[in-house]
C-alpha cells in the first residue's frame, strides 16, 4: 500500500489546475467532489456540461428593474414654477422616506448595526438621512423663492 504523500502526488499529478481553480470555491461541494471533477478532461468535461444544460433553466433578470430609474426629462420647462406643488412634492416624498425607514426596522439587522462582510445595514440609514435633509434643503429653498420664474432647463 503507498503510504498518503505518494497518494496525494499521484492525484495532483491528474488534476486539472484550471478546473481547479473554477471549482475550489463552490460552497456545499467537497473536496473529495473538487478533486473528481478536476481530474477529469476539459474536453470530456464540457461535452457532460453540455448534456446537462438543458435539466437547468437560464434565470435572467433585468437589473434596470431592481434598480432606481433614471430621472427623466421635466416636463414643465417653460412652464411657470408652482411653489405650492412642489412643496406638497417635497412633502410626500419625505413621509415615503418616514416609510422606508420604518422597513428597515423590520431588517433582522436594523440600523443600529455597524459594518459586516455582507454590507452596513447602518449605510442605508445614513442615506436616508441624507436624502431627507437635502429634501429639506430643497424644501427651504423653494420656500424663500430660489426656483420661482419660468422653469428653464437650459438644454443646449
Amino acid at each position: 500500500m503507498k503510504n498518503l504523500n505518494e497518494l496525494r502526488t499521484l492525484t495532483e499529478k491528474g488534476k486539472y489546475t484550471n478546473i481547479w481553480n473554477k471549482v475550489k470555491n463552490i460552497k456545499g461541494v467537497t473536496n473529495q467532489e473538487k478533486d473528481m471533477i478536476s481530474n477529469m478532461d476539459p474536453s470530456y468535461l464540457g461535452q457532460v456540461i453540455k448534456a446537462l444544460a438543458p435539466m437547468f433553466e437560464e434565470v435572467t433578470e433585468d437589473l434596470s428593474e431592481a434598480r432606481i430609474p433614471m430621472y427623466k426629462p421635466t416636463k414643465f420647462d417653460g412652464k411657470e414654477f408652482d411653489k405650492k406643488k412642489e412643496v406638497k412634492n417635497i412633502k410626500n416624498m419625505i413621509k415615503a422616506l418616514h416609510k422606508v425607514a420604518k422597513m428597515q426596522d423590520d431588517f433582522q439587522y436594523t440600523a443600529e448595526t455597524g459594518y459586516t462582510k455582507g454590507g452596513n445595514p447602518n449605510d442605508i440609514y445614513n442615506s436616508l438621512v441624507e436624502c431627507e435633509q437635502a429634501l429639506y434643503s430643497y424644501m427651504n429653498g423653494v420656500e424663500r423663492g430660489q426656483w420661482d420664474g419660468t422653469i428653464d432647463m437650459d438644454r443646449d
